[in-house]
């Protein structure tokens, strides 16, 4: 019977959750370790905060006890009587309101342990006469107290649970760290080992292997200060501490044991300069040991370890995302293209369309049953034949026959020869619009392979430029970033290679207009990335933008004129700049004059400016606008002009791509070239292709370009006389042209002159 008891009751006790066995016994040792921690004298609320940090259950009441531990090992009743008070304070609080709505806030054990140290201080405080140190003692306790409380409890959490960064959360955890080390420092091993100090090495030995000096560095601060605070050295240890961190973190990836040399050799040095405060070897010791232990921990638990420093983002994943995103338009690139293949492929025609299937279908229709036919189809076929043929000039020719244009041999013994001449007519009509029918259908075809192929090539060129035309540099952000600081300016940085090289800087601020104040502002940056910058546009006041600077500027001038009465001009024209370092300028002439012709041009020009920023090759872009103009209109179709110029301000190379545009002409010194004209404009000329040229460029050139309302009527060899003799700016140049055309025509056209003049800076 017994033993029925004893098996029932066994069964029923829970089994053994190792994972949360050991968080208790974690809690207990910190809340012990934190407890023990004494400074000024007597204080030591990192303890209470502890215990204050855990909610009711299990993890409450085990470090209640393990800080009670901690405050009676301490041996000064005083102390321990009053922390366990506000001990005793904070967990009845818990326990009274733990089914309200308000302990459900994060901030609710804060207020808690923040009224506990104030109410059970202020006792202590009084008692002390609140002086001066009494006071701030009192003051400071109250608010270390509360914060401890937030800290400890992130520190316990993940960094997702608690809703904190990652960041946060480390540092959350380093202050846990500081404080438990701390206060379990004075426990010797054989009196020369302090088990605080070595486990805080072996934490900043962990933290520089696995993520670097930066991060040793603070954690070698934040140790030793809290090593320093406790041992009341001021600064030996943070010292020490961090010129070992330094030092390893240089040898870090040469191994452990080179690792370790170096820290220990480098804490060494520490004590020998810091040994006349301390008259002790101990720190060497504890390195020692510390550096033993750390020997000893296999790999994998140090891989654990590091998963919680934040690591350095690498500029691997955004250029695997890049590459992907570029195979990906490729492959939709190779699908237009097998499109257009498959829509451009010709197909076989009919063999039935052609004449002799019109007799066919013909006679088929009119001589069956007849009482002629077999003699005409059988007896006679090789005649039939040959006087149908006869007629086949005829019919392709005025499209009809009548039946007078039979031979008398096949009238005389053909009773439906009416008939038959009606039958074959509406059968080559019938010819006829199925020809039409295929020819439009054969167009649209082909209109729609070309289209196909045209959108295969801009998604290839977008692709093209993807995976080549952007390289992020973050050495030279952090760079930009220092050179801000280094005149007060808070902002961040995004530094960027574009197309062939040129570099480009995004900077945002909220202290731009300061940053404009400065003297220089622009050389200290240029400097700190090594390239000579400049401004570019930007929207946003707080965004600034910079580019590297061209070793080539450009300059424009423009004159324009409308046709004599009209208030409009029909062209239209705009000089702009690319990314990549080029200033183009389209100049379109839209057929007519008046709005409409405006309003055209100025669609034309608009669509190549927006073709030609997207990285679009102008012959592409233009054939791409030929289409567009073509669908625009059914009633009537719409031509206009395009006249496009690009300069590479970088390379000092030059293009004209003409589509019904006059001459332009290149002025070098007292020299003047014709640059070539295309004869048909856009919209026009469907498959025609644009006349192109390229030159070189060099500082004082003018490129003059002019729509043909200039030269009409007039010839152009004024025009060439008036480039030559002019020495001034090209707004001066190009008032003379327009001044000159005027006198020389009647306003019969639009008149536009655009002068561009290439200067190195």
């Amino acid at each position: 019977m017994l033993q029925k008891v004893l098996s029932g009751a066994i069964g029923r006790i829970r089994p053994i959750d190792r994972a949360r066995a050991a968080e208790l016994v974690l809690r207990f040792t910190l809340s012990a370790a934190t407890a023990s921690l004494r400074l000024f004298g007597s204080f030591s609320p990192f303890g209470a905060a502890f215990a204050a940090s855990a909610k009711v259950g299990a993890a409450g009441a085990v470090s209640l006890f393990g800080a009670a531990i901690g405050y009676a090992l301490s041996g000064d009743v005083p102390m321990m009587v009053k922390y366990l008070a506000i001990l005793a304070l904070v967990r009845v609080t818990f326990l009274a309101l733990r089914s309200t709505e308000a302990a459900e806030s994060k901030w609710f054990p804060l207020a808690v342990a923040f009224v506990s140290f104030a109410l059970v201080g202020f006792v202590y405080a009084f008692d002390e006469g609140f002086g001066v140190r009494a006071a701030a003692l009192y003051l400071t306790e109250c608010f270390v107290g509360a914060g401890s409380v937030l800290f400890y409890r992130v520190a316990l959490s993940s960094y997702t649970e608690a809703g904190e960064s990652r960041v946060s959360h480390l540092a959350c955890l380093g202050y846990l760290a500081a404080t438990a080390f701390a206060g379990i420092a004075e426990p010797m091993i054989f009196g020369v080992l302090s088990v605080g100090h070595t486990l805080a090495l072996l934490a900043i030995l962990i933290a520089v292997f696995k993520s670097g000096v930066g991060m040793g560095c603070i954690a070698a601060t934040v140790l030793g200060a809290a090593m320093d605070l406790q041992a009341g050295t001021a600064g030996v240890f943070a010292m020490t501490y961090a010129l070992a961190a330094t030092l390893g973190g240089i040898f870090r990836k040469s191994g452990r044991l080179i690792f370790l040399l170096s820290f220990v050799c480098a804490d060494a040095i520490g004590v020998v300069w810091s040994f006349s405060i301390t008259r002790s070897a101990q720190p060497l010791f504890d390195a020692f040991a510390a550096s033993v232990v750390f020997m000893l921990v296999p790999d994998y638990i140090l891989s654990k370890i590091g998963a919680i420093f934040p690591l350095r983002a690498s500029n691997y994943g955004f250029s695997r995302a890049r590459d992907y995103t570029s195979r990906r338009i490729s492959l939709s690139a190779e699908a237009f293209t097998i499109l257009a293949d498959t829509a451009g492929a010709v197909s076989r025609g009919d063999a039935a369309e052609d004449p002799a299937g019109v007799y066919d279908r013909a006679t088929e229709t009119v001589c069956r049953g007849c009482k002629s036919e077999i003699r005409c189809w059988q007896l006679d076929y090789a005649d039939t034949y040959d006087i149908l043929n006869h007629l086949t000039p005829k019919l392709t020719g005025e499209g009809r026959i009548v039946p007078g244009d039979f031979p008398d041999r096949l009238t005389e013994r053909c009773s439906r020869i009416g008939w038959l001449a009606s039958e074959i007519n509406s059968e080559e009509r019938a010819l006829r619009l199925r020809r039409r029918f295929r020819a439009g259908i054969e167009e649209n075809r082909l209109s729609a392979a070309g289209r196909y192929g045209d959108v295969a090539e801009v998604i290839r060129s977008l692709g093209r430029e993807l995976s080549g035309g952007i390289k992020v540099e973050p050495a030279l952000e952090r760079k930009v970033v220092r050179a801000l600081s280094a005149m007060s300016i808070d902002g961040s940085a995004a530094v960027f290679r574009l197309g062939r090289g040129r570099l480009r800087i995004e900077i945002k601020s909220e202290s731009l207009p300061k940053l404009r104040r400065q003297e220089n502002w622009l050389e200290a940056i240029s400097k700190s990335v090594d390239c000579r910058l400049r401004e570019a546009e930007s929207t946003d006041p707080t965004r600034l933008i910079l580019l590297s600077a061209e070793p080539l500027t450009v300059s424009m001038g423009a004159a324009v004129q409308a046709k004599r009465g009209s208030r409009v001009s029909g062209d239209s024209f705009s000089g702009f700049e690319t990314d990549t370092g080029a200033f183009c300028l389209v100049i379109s002439d839209g057929m007519g004059t008046g709005e409409a012709a405006a309003k055209l041009s100025s669609a034309v020009v608009g669509s190549m400016k927006r073709f030609t920023c997207a990285g679009i090759a102008p012959e592409l872009s233009l054939r791409l606008l030929e289409h567009a103009m073509f669908l625009r209109s059914e009633a009537e179709v719409e031509t206009s002009t395009v006249d496009y110029l690009s300069v590479d301000t970088f390379s000092g190379t030059a293009a004209l791509t003409k589509r019904g545009a006059p001459a332009s002409y290149l002025k070098r010194g007292e020299n003047v070239k014709k640059l070539g004209s295309s004869l048909f404009p856009t919209g026009i000329s469907a498959g025609e292709k644009s006349n192109s040229a390229s030159f070189s460029i060099t500082s004082g050139d003018e490129i003059i370009m002019v729509t043909d309302g200039i030269t009409q009527g007039s010839g152009e060899d004024w025009l060439i006389e008036s480039i030559r003799a002019h020495s001034g700016t090209p707004q001066q140049l190009a008032d003379r042209i327009l001044a000159s055309a005027k006198r020389k025509t009647e306003f019969d056209d639009d008149m536009t002159v655009v002068v561009v003049k290439v200067a190195a800076l």
